[in-house]
């Protein structure tokens, strides 16, 4: 597997006022975790096929510091491991030079947004969609 990298500017619905917390115009959580998976997803070696998309499965991410809005981010992720149809990054984003977001970021590939996704015995599984555009939906 390849490294992978996504970047991004961080604008007012991506701030952490915008999403609560007012007063606080810096690049939210959220946003820093969305882009980390956004570059775990361009690093997997076997895109997902049509009717596919990649979902994450385990998150284990730090806030280390602040961007302000209008800041670029980029993040960038390295393979660490595999197996169970899925993948493991090693991820990371900065501004500046800065480590803003670091951890892991585990995905797995599994049918395509607006179907339902089942895991063992029927259960819809605990995983979040990468963006707007793979969201799901369970239907027990």
């Amino acid at each position: 597997m390849r490294g992978g990298r996504a970047e991004a500017k961080v604008a007012a619905r991506d701030t952490a006022h915008a999403m609560g917390n007012d007063g606080v115009h810096v690049a939210a959580s959220p946003f820093l975790v969305g882009l980390c998976a956004r570059a775990a997803a361009d690093a997997l070696a076997d895109r997902p096929a049509a009717g596919e998309t990649a979902l994450i499965r385990r998150l284990a991410l730090e806030h280390r510091a602040a961007a302000p809005e209008g800041a670029t981010v980029d993040a960038e992720a390295r393979p660490v491991g595999g197996g169970r149809g899925g993948a493991v990054f090693e991820v990371a984003a900065r501004w500046g030079g800065e480590v803003l977001m670091s951890g892991t970021v585990a995905l797995v590939r599994a049918a395509g947004a607006g179907r339902a996704v089942r895991g063992r015995r029927g259960r819809a599984p605990g995983w979040q969609g990468l963006g707007v555009a793979d969201r799901w939906r369970s239907r027990q």
